[in-house]
């Protein structure tokens, strides 16, 4: 009996423990890696596109680094994709990321972007918005 009270007592402590560690990572004080799991792509005319990442040329991962305020992609050899964080929020329970681009070369079309990461579970959710387009992204991020 003795014994089966120890048990359930570190298993109890284990799931306490691996819960707080989780819970923990996921606030932005570590680095995250987010898949992109299902995008909506509106434009200005109304015609919307839903699917995977790659049928509107996005990576299927980025690493989000708060302390260095930065969202790139992990295969990429330069910084051509990374995107610069210029305000990090905490509220209820969410790390809200905020920033913003110019548009692609030869193009005057800027982005603001905000991205929003449960900071218990993990979900995530991109909304960015530009003059003829606005997406909608979800994800799932995790420390990795």
């Amino acid at each position: 009996m003795k014994t089966l009270k120890l048990f359930t007592l570190m298993i109890c402590s284990f799931s306490l423990l691996a819960s707080y560690a989780f819970a923990s990572s996921l606030d932005g004080s570590e680095p995250l890696l987010c898949s992109i799991i299902d995008v909506i792509e509106c434009s200005s005319d109304g015609e919307c596109i839903n699917g995977e990442a790659s049928s509107v040329n996005l990576p299927y991962f980025v690493k989000v680094n708060v302390a260095d305020k930065t969202i790139r992609v992990p295969q990429a050899e330069d910084d051509s994709r990374v995107t610069k964080i210029q305000m990090v929020t905490h509220i209820d329970g969410k790390l809200l990321l905020q920033g913003a681009e110019h548009g692609f070369e030869g193009e005057d079309d800027a982005v603001g972007w905000t991205m929003s990461i449960d900071e218990d579970d993990g979900r995530m959710i991109f909304s960015a918005s530009r003059e003829k387009a606005g997406f909608l992204i979800f994800g799932a991020c995790t420390q990795p």
